[in-house]
Parts: C-alpha cells; structure tokens; sequence
C-alpha cells in the first residue's frame, strides 16, 4: 500500500502544477468565490484516487480535465468577445461568470 501511494505522488504533483497554473491565469475573477477552492479540491481529490488505483491511467483525466476546461474557457470568451488569455474587458468577464453561475439564460 505504501509503495501504490509513492507511486501516486508524482501525479497528484503534476495535477497541484495544474491546478496552480489555473489558479494564477483566473483564480482572481472566479466568481462565486466559494466555488474555487471546491474546484481545485475535487479535482485533486479525483486526481490522486485515480493515480491510486490507475497509475498512469490517471493522466487522462490530469490532462483531459485541464484540457476540456480550457476549449471551453476559450469558446465561451470568444463568443462575448472577450480575450481568452487576458480576460479583457475583465469587468464583462466577471458579469458573464456571475450569470452563468446564477444558471440564467442566454438573451
């Protein structure tokens, strides 16, 4: 048990890597801010019981989650306009982020 646990290290690390970098690039228009750390906790969490049980396996999910985020993170600030890296206009971001978390529809 303790070397399954070792072994998994390297990818809950890799996933903490993740986790950071998404948190540096939106971490700070997050919007409802409960919703972070619920975020970066589930997908640890995830993470390093699938490096457990999974090895290597785990890095689908590592990777793809980050990865399907990311298409949708984009798509999204394309379609109102805003900068996908930047989060230009930052305060349309915040709005968008508010709404979409209320769950409102689109108009």
């Amino acid at each position: 048990m303790a070397s399954a646990l070792l072994a998994a290290l390297p990818y809950v690390a890799l996933a903490t890597a993740l986790a950071a970098l998404g948190y540096v690039h939106t971490g700070r228009v997050v919007r409802p801010k409960w919703k972070l750390p619920w975020k970066i906790g589930r997908y640890l969490l995830i993470s390093g019981v699938l490096a457990y049980f999974l090895g290597p396996w785990s890095l689908i999910y590592i990777f793809g989650d980050v990865l399907i985020g990311l298409v949708f993170h984009t798509w999204v600030c394309r379609t109102y306009d805003i900068n996908w890296w930047t989060l230009a206009p930052e305060d349309r971001y915040v709005a968008l982020t508010e709404k979409l978390a209320r769950g409102e529809p689109e108009r």
